[in-house]
């Protein structure tokens, strides 16, 4: 689990909360502060302040309305010492007698196990902190706010066999919050049906539409159908971060255009269907590492959204998505998609560093960016400078767009000569873009597109490039290599009076079949290389691994090359005779 600052920041709150006061007791009628306290063995009545501990389990039969222990005082720290309690019913409310009047403050639960048939804890017009509190639901919901101030810390709120109609109805609830001010840290909810698949909301919130309300979940791991699931109402704040969600359905759910700053960041989510979906404007979405969507990674429908260095991995239908006005998009990448990797549609919604291999830039509106294979043809002469991405333009409207690369990316090439070309299918040839420039310091080159197409960029080799030998799986002439094999092809920079290859800059060293090579593919290192004499002529040689299947050979090889840079820029070149054996069908 992972832990930020905010989740710090809870722990020195409860610890304050915790000082300050649930531990000054007030015995029964005297006003001052005593050392006493009081055992509890059967359900009760708490009405008056103090220090109450259980000395055994305790069963309760109360109806379903009624909780087993109800906390009807303020400056009450009730402590299970490790014990349970079991009630048909509910498990322990904290609520005044007059609640409609009265505000209880400075409950505290802790060192106890609840297991209830309705609600675990109830929380209503109070200010209750909950630490070290398991709670075990058999239905309904685990622990519920309704106006107040509840922290939930150090807990853990668990659901097993839950007899759901459907795996992804949420009326089973972990925390579920009506309106006030909520924070959860460091803590596991967990929802699961009978059918063994997650159901349920991990946190549900159905605020009052009069009262504002706030939320953090920091620290925390949240199993469930949905994991945060939030409903239309006053909330000023809603911040997930720091947190692991597993979700069969949503991981983050906001409906019907929440009104809320709602931010979404550093969580790890996995997820059946979609990652983070948002309605309502200004949501942030930001430095979160969504896998398994089935559907969409992130979606944000509304207004002036931000979704800033998220990764996306394994979506089938869209991987970023933004439907609105004057949304960012920044720093995002998304991975093994089957299907769109951003989609906008809206209006000034600036797309900055789009990674969906290659890294697009644009401002526009019904655009989605995907990964695309290579076509066969490709340009006489000149190096690809990445991979390739389809640019669907849905209104055919003509597109300035940007190809971001770094220094190392252009290792090898004549910045000066990059353009970017869009692939004519018709004709089967790359033609440049129309406006084509490149701004070497910024690392941009750039173009407009007026069509749907694949788009990537090219440019010929530096004028400097060295020729080195290389020999393929050394000692073997020619190398056998295989595209099938899951294993490394071991490559070694040979040393000569004229080259040392000291100076290699490893990670600029693409292996493989010429023609892929050429268009920017090709394996690249999987280590740092080392330093061996090879060709036993006493001097040392760079040995460098690549994975065999990343190669793009494909059976009719007779060639492998390798190209990269020297630490100080100079392009160099090199080849060796090989052998493809275990063609693949």
């Amino acid at each position: 689990m992972q832990h930020s600052r905010a989740s710090g920041a809870v722990a020195v709150l409860v610890s304050v909360l915790l000082v300050t006061g649930a531990l000054a007791v007030l015995p029964f009628g005297t006003g001052v502060v005593g050392a006493a306290s009081v055992e509890v063995t059967e359900c009760t009545v708490i009405d008056r302040s103090g220090t109450y501990v259980l000395t055994g389990d305790i069963d309760g039969t109360t109806s379903p309305a009624v909780a087993c222990i109800r906390i009807q005082s303020s400056n009450v720290t009730l402590d299970g010492q490790g014990y349970t309690v079991t009630n048909t019913g509910r498990g322990v409310e904290v609520q005044a007698e007059d609640s409609d009047t009265v505000r209880l403050e400075n409950v505290v639960l802790r060192n106890l196990t609840v297991d209830a048939g309705t609600y675990g804890v109830v929380s209503y017009r109070a200010g209750t902190v909950v630490d070290g509190v398991d709670v075990l639901g058999r239905g309904g919901w685990g622990v519920v706010l309704q106006f107040g101030d509840l922290t939930v810390s150090n807990s853990s709120i668990v659901f097993e066999d839950v007899p759901e109609p459907d795996p992804f109805t949420l009326s089973t609830r972990g925390v579920y919050v009506f309106s006030g001010n909520l924070t959860l840290a460091d803590s596991t909810v967990s929802i699961t049906c009978a059918s063994g698949l997650s159901c349920g909301s991990g946190v549900q919130l159905s605020p009052s539409p009069t009262v504002e309300s706030s939320v953090l979940v920091s620290g925390s791991a949240i199993s469930a159908g949905t994991g945060l699931y939030a409903t239309t109402g006053e909330w000023p704040l809603v911040v997930i971060e720091g947190s692991r969600i597993d979700a069969q359905q949503y991981g983050v759910w906001a409906r019907f255009g929440t009104s809320a700053d709602l931010v979404v960041r550093d969580n790890d989510i996995t997820t059946g269907r979609y990652g983070v979906w948002l309605e309502g404007d200004g949501h942030v979405v930001t430095d979160n590492r969504i896998t398994g969507p089935a559907e969409v990674g992130i979606a944000l429908l509304g207004n002036g959204t931000l979704a800033e260095r998220n990764v996306v991995t394994g979506s089938t239908g869209v991987g970023i998505g933004v439907v609105g006005e004057a949304g960012l998009l920044r720093d995002n990448a998304v991975n093994e998609t089957s299907g769109v990797g951003f989609l906008v549609l809206g209006t000034d919604v600036s797309v900055v560093r789009a990674t969906v291999n290659p890294t697009l830039s644009f401002v526009g509106d019904d655009v989605s960016l995907s990964a695309a294979e290579a076509p066969a043809d490709g340009t006489d002469g000149l190096v690809g400078l990445g991979g390739y991405a389809t640019v669907a333009l849905g209104q055919a409207t003509p597109l300035a767009l940007g190809l971001n690369y770094t220094d190392e990316d252009a290792l090898g090439l004549d910045e000066s000569s990059l353009a970017l070309y869009r692939y004519d299918e018709a004709a089967g040839a790359w033609v440049p873009l129309a406006d084509g420039a490149v701004d070497p310091a910024g690392n941009v080159v750039s173009g407009t597109l007026a069509e749907t197409a694949i788009v990537a960029a090219f440019g010929a080799p530096a004028t400097d490039t060295v020729e080195v030998d290389i020999a393929v799986k050394p000692g073997a002439d020619p190398a056998p290599v295989n595209p099938k094999a899951r294993g490394v092809v071991p490559v070694a920079v040979l040393h000569t009076d004229e080259f040392d290859p000291a100076t290699v800059n490893v990670s600029s060293l693409r292996f493989g079949d010429a023609e892929d090579v050429a268009a920017g593919l090709g394996a690249t290192a999987v280590h740092g290389g080392h330093a061996a004499d090879v060709d036993g002529d006493g001097d040392l040689d760079l040995v460098v691994h690549f994975d065999a299947r990343a190669a793009g050979f494909d059976g009719d090889e007779t060639v492998a090359v390798l190209v990269g840079a020297t630490a100080d820029g100079t392009a160099l070149t090199g080849e060796d005779e090989v052998v493809v054996v275990g063609r693949p069908a």
